[in-house]
């Protein structure tokens, strides 16, 4: 005869022999709080997931330096290194810059600021000029992994695009020519260059032409403008055209991913007033 003999149930009463056996109960009820917490752990982890990486941020400034001669026309290194600096950008094109050239006597004036601003730098010539090089540099707060300089089209001087990949972004970095000719016909090869990239891309530098022409049109096909084209740039002591961008490859970013942007209003330090965006992509 079983013990359960003398129970009875009524009514739709499920006999569970875990209810009477001491042991069982204790192993079920662990079990249940077992399922618990795994259920909690894993809706915790889904919660804070995202099938997109997590956005990242990086603040670009752009300045035509002219060599560090200012609207005074002095020649002012720590003046430009001050205007850097207090911006503290991640990212700064520098445009116009002399190498080891007699008019600055030999100094590698790229090489000077990152000293004075603490940040790498890349140098691209885009020709040989007065005993050195003439060109358009770069300074990050990030060692670059890679740099190559791609010639471009100019008549009135030669013009090249700096390419330089860094861990999570590349920065392609220009001044164009004074020619529109010449300025459409580059724009191509920042196109296709662009598309060898499998990093976000930024276009940066002094373009030597207003957003509405042919030649941003044709650049937007590809990339969105980050800073205000309506704030402008140069000269600088009373700017009247902005001819100094930034962009951002369109596939990655837009203007939502701006975070701030504007032109420092610096009119001394050089003939352009520097560009400086924070975008988060």
């Amino acid at each position: 005869m079983s013990v359960f003999s003398s129970l009875s149930f009524s009514g739709n009463s499920i006999f569970d022999p875990v209810k009477f056996d001491p042991v069982k109960k204790e192993l079920n009820n662990r079990m249940k709080k077992t399922i618990v917490c795994l259920t909690a752990v894993f809706l915790f982890a889904a919660a804070g997931c995202s099938c997109s990486p997590p956005a990242r941020g990086v603040r670009i400034m752009t300045y035509n330096i002219r060599n560090g001669i200012g609207m005074d026309d002095v020649r002012d290194i720590d003046r430009v290194a001050g205007v850097i600096k207090k911006e503290n950008p991640d990212i700064v094109a520098l445009q116009e810059i002399d190498s080891v050239t007699h008019r600055v006597a030999g100094a590698f004036i790229l090489e000077e600021l990152s000293t004075r601003c603490g940040l790498f730098y890349t140098y691209a010539s885009a020709l040989p000029f007065d005993g050195g090089k003439y060109g358009i540099g770069l300074l990050s707060k990030e060692r670059p992994v890679s740099e190559e300089t791609v010639a471009l089209f100019g008549r009135e001087e030669e013009r090249v695009l700096q390419v330089t990949e860094f861990e999570h972004y590349a920065v392609y970095h220009t001044h164009f020519s004074l020619t529109k000719e010449d300025r459409l016909a580059s724009v191509e090869i920042v196109l296709n260059k662009a598309k060898e990239s499998r990093k976000p891309v930024f276009f940066v530098g002094d373009l030597n032409c207003e957003y509405l022409s042919d030649e941003q049109e044709r650049v937007r096909t590809a990339f969105a403008v980050l800073n205000d084209p309506l704030q402008n740039t140069f000269p600088a002591d009373n700017p009247g055209v902005c001819i100094d961008f930034i962009y951002g490859q369109r596939a990655y970013m837009d203007a939502q991913s701006v975070v701030s942007r504007r032109v420092v209003e610096n009119g001394v330090a050089s003939d352009h007033r520097p560009v400086v965006v924070e975008v988060r992509f």
